[in-house]
């Protein structure tokens, strides 16, 4: 969540996790690794430099750590993700609404800029079962607001909300992955209601512009702001920030750089807001995506076999790509395209490791994950198991 638009500066490292430093104001961040490792918050204090790190899961004996960053310098640029607020914008009051994508190795960036803007309200989900003994769990922003002390509503539906008073008396929502499509009384309540899309609009309208973006083998994506519409992802854009793909980008990779580039989209925004103008989309030009599944996960091994690794890349860690294999589900991590031919779902074993043959080309597995069990390096299964001729079905 984002409070301002405040600009970090550079990225270091820590015991292996990655964090970001921002100057000439406070930085709080919410560190959400791989399952089995710690999780902590960050506090920045620019006059001494002083990190102080706090683990939010854990009991509130967790340890605190005090860190010199110039010991731990690595250089770099990012920026955070914008999710979750209410703010006002040069003293104008407005709400922003949004949820971030909570999966184990995201995290959440809050910054304060009162020359920006002013939290007003945050607006996130309802807390929701989770886990495996499925415990009642607060959304991280609500997790951050409270941090933070600003005041958090979480509504089943904003249906029917747009005589809520907590909706009334702003000048501007900020919505990112909601989670809802907010209706017409709704948007038409702030002076302006704006939402930051990942894709170059009006390519990839819809709730995975991430995944399809790189399984169509697109060369860019991106984020765009734009006025909010009735139709889905219809509105006109006040402005777009381009992203850079190649064979290598992968989904988490490409969820974190959008979170960089829509915070210095956003920021772009409430410079120039109110006076920046929305250009309306070519509606003839928009392609959509859907929702995705589990099911939308499983591997046609018909298919050309620089297909499935970008499905590969697109849909892990959500929602997976997997096959069945004697009669249960295998999840394939990470796969390289191998110019051997193959029959359609037959697995030859080599020395690099098991390949699976595609409608064109075979498939290298290099990570796989067996049902119930942690993903692992697809030569260290083989050591232990041996895999049939071919996948099932």
């Amino acid at each position: 969540m984002i409070q301002g638009g405040c600009r970090l500066s550079t990225d270091w490292a820590f015991r292996g996790m990655q964090a970001l430093v921002l100057e000439n104001s406070l930085l709080r961040v919410t560190l959400l690794p791989e399952h089995g490792a710690k999780i902590h918050e960050l506090i920045y204090k620019p006059a001494d430099r002083d990190f102080l790190y706090h683990n939010p899961r854990c009991q509130p004996r967790a340890p605190v750590y005090g860190v010199n960053v110039d010991n731990w310098w690595s250089g770099g640029v990012d920026e955070a993700i914008p999710t979750g607020h209410a703010c006002s914008h040069r003293g104008e009051e407005y709400p922003y609404l949004g949820e971030v994508w909570s999966q184990p190795w995201r995290w959440e960036v809050i910054r304060c800029g009162p020359e920006r803007a002013e939290v007003r309200l945050v607006v996130t989900q309802p807390d929701r079962p989770a886990g495996r003994g499925m415990r009642l769990t607060p959304p991280p922003i609500k997790i951050a607001a409270d941090q933070l002390g600003l005041a958090v509503w979480q509504p089943e539906t904003l249906r029917c909300a747009e005589d809520d008073p907590r909706l009334s008396g702003h000048d501007l929502f900020v919505v990112m992955a909601y989670g809802e499509i907010l209706r017409q009384p709704v948007l038409a309540l702030p002076r302006a209601c704006i939402n930051l899309h990942a894709s170059l609009l009006p390519r990839w309208r819809g709730a995975s512009p991430l995944q399809a973006a790189i399984r169509a083998g697109d060369a860019e994506t991106g984020v765009c702001v734009m006025e909010m519409a009735p139709a889905l992802d219809a509105g006109p854009i006040y402005l777009s920030e381009r992203i850079p793909l190649d064979a290598a980008s992968t989904l988490p990779w490409l969820h974190d750089r959008v979170a960089a580039v829509a915070a210095d989209a956003l920021g772009r925004f409430l410079d120039a807001w109110p006076d920046v103008r929305a250009v309306p989309q070519d509606d003839a030009a928009a392609t959509f995506c859907r929702k995705l599944t589990s099911e939308d996960g499983r591997i046609d091994w018909t298919q050309p076999a620089v297909e499935i690794e970008r499905m590969v890349r697109a849909y892990t860690p959500a929602p997976g790509c997997w096959t069945m294999i004697d009669g249960t589900r295998m999840r394939i991590l990470a796969a390289t395209v191998s110019p051997l031919p193959g029959t359609p779902g037959a697995i030859a074993i080599g020395d690099d490791g098991p390949r699976i043959g595609c409608g064109q080309g075979s498939l290298l597995v290099r990570q796989l994950q067996p049902a119930g069990r942690p993903g692992m390096p697809a030569l260290d299964y083989l050591r232990g198991h041996r895999l049939p001729a071919c996948v099932d079905g």
